[in-house]
């Protein structure tokens, strides 16, 4: 689908600069078939996107792979994975992405994976990642990740920390522009400019929540 391509991360929320408050722990095992780590690895190191669409399960690689490359580029990288649930008949994965060369770039986010056999890869499904941004928010802080207490709230939010785009891409498949929620361009999703932001203690700053 056209404006898929956008990573995962794109469509909710786009890739942290940033580490998270604690590392992820790896929940497969890398000697049984290929793990969502090494399926991950594999997709970031393909050399083009016939390559990359043996590691996916569902969707066009054409797209994902341009973003990719943009991404990760001339640069190798560690991932880790932290099983986070599932939905839509997909396993849920926090991906955790750090550049070996700079320790400072380190890049999260979560992502969908099906097992095949033996083997993981890794889904776009666009409907489903869709339902993700509205069903599977963190009730607790609305999908913003933290609570920030002093300073003002956003003035383009409202302190939602997020923001609707209504036509966010083109669906060729529908042939349709698709809406998306992300993280607000003016306060990075924080929903208040200032004050002290401390991470929601339910998502663990994630603004996802998976059964």
């Amino acid at each position: 689908m056209k404006r898929f391509a956008a990573l995962f991360l794109a469509v909710l929320v786009v890739f942290s600069m940033a580490a998270c408050g604690s590392e992820p722990v790896s929940t497969v095992d890398p000697t049984d078939g290929m793990s969502v780590e090494e399926c991950y690895l594999a997709i970031m190191d393909s050399k083009n996107a016939e390559e990359m669409s043996k590691y996916i399960c569902v969707g066009k690689a054409e797209d994902y792979y341009s973003n990719v490359e943009k991404l990760f580029g001339g640069d190798t990288f560690t991932v880790s994975a932290d099983y986070s649930g599932t939905y839509g008949g997909y396993e849920v994965y926090y991906l955790t992405i750090k550049s070996k060369t700079d320790k400072s770039k380190t890049m999260s986010n979560f992502e969908i994976f099906k097992k095949e056999g033996d083997d993981y890869k890794l889904a776009l499904d666009a409907e489903i990642i869709s339902k993700i941004n509205t069903e599977c928010l963190c009730p607790t802080c609305k999908g913003v990740g933290t609570f920030t207490t002093g300073g003002n709230a956003c003035g383009i939010c409202g302190g939602t920390g997020v923001q609707y785009y209504p036509n966010a891409y083109f669906d060729a498949g529908t042939n349709m522009w698709m809406g998306e929620t992300r993280a607000c361009s003016g306060c990075a999703g924080a929903g208040h400019m200032g004050g002290t932001t401390t991470n929601c203690s339910t998502c663990h700053g994630r603004r996802y929540v998976f059964k």
